[in-house]
């Protein structure tokens, strides 16, 4: 993912772009840098979704608000991410699913609770207790599990309830805690 936020760091270290699958840090030279892996990068898309979501809601509420100031207030809260002092622009507008696929980051978090949910309930059904024993490739059984009860039944139920058709359950976020919070 290409989301990237500014953060004063200690010493030698000027400026932090996160996103989702690491952190970069650049030298105040400009001329170094270094990547460190997130160990976990689904939860960083959390950070991600957060205060988009949160701005949006805030914006069809009171569209007249301070948008600026709304935004940093919530990335500041949410990524940890200060701003710059002095800056007034509006930095949100950059957020191209705001201004051009309005009411959508919710989606992103909506799919990731469902393929966490989709891979608890195969190994259910395969008798697989960890994800690391879990054969994807070449696995016909869990290609029928998606032909027969996703793809098969295709708009014949609304969302909600074909994720119950498809897992037996409503969509529980427990799963996706399970996969990476524990």
């Amino acid at each position: 993912m290409q989301y990237r936020c500014l953060e004063k760091v200690k010493k030698d270290v000027e400026v932090v772009m996160k996103n989702a699958t690491g952190i970069i840090i650049i030298r105040k030279d400009n001329k170094s840098f270094q990547f460190i892996q997130n160990p976990n990068p689904r939860l960083g898309v959390l950070a991600i979704i957060g205060p988009a979501d949160r701005f949006e809601k805030a914006l069809y509420k009171d569209p007249d608000a301070d948008l600026n100031e709304l935004w940093w207030d919530l990335v500041e809260k949410y990524q940890k991410v200060r701003r710059i002092d002095g800056r007034d622009k509006p930095d949100w507008a950059t957020k191209i699913h705001i201004c051009s696929y309005p009411v959508y980051y919710h989606n992103y978090m909506l799919g990731e609770l469902l393929a966490s949910q989709f891979l608890f309930t195969i190994m259910k059904e395969e008798g697989v207790d960890k994800i690391k024993d879990l054969r994807f490739a070449g696995n016909i059984k869990m290609g029928k599990y998606f032909v027969n009860r996703v793809f098969r039944p295709g708009k014949k139920y609304r969302w909600d309830r074909l994720v119950e058709y498809a897992t037996g359950e409503s969509l529980n976020p427990e799963y996706f805690v399970k996969q990476f919070c524990r």
